[in-house]
């Protein structure tokens, strides 16, 4: 899975902190996962994503403000 998102946000798959975007090529399982991402100037964006076998997920996400 790799995240860009504008201005820079903390990352969490499924609960855990994993880092900051721009995220690469950080490996997750196959199946349904959660990510969270937050910036304190910006409200926090939550997605679900479905990761299949061998597919590789881009999240390039504006966050807005608040």
């Amino acid at each position: 899975m790799s995240i860009f998102t504008e201005p820079w946000a903390n990352v969490r798959i499924d609960g855990k902190s994993v880092g900051v975007t721009p995220l690469k090529k950080f490996p997750v399982t196959v199946g349904r996962h959660r990510v969270q991402l937050s910036n304190p100037a910006s409200p926090t964006v939550e997605r679900t994503i479905q990761v299949g076998r061998g597919q590789t997920q881009l999240l390039d996400i504006e966050l807005g403000r608040p």
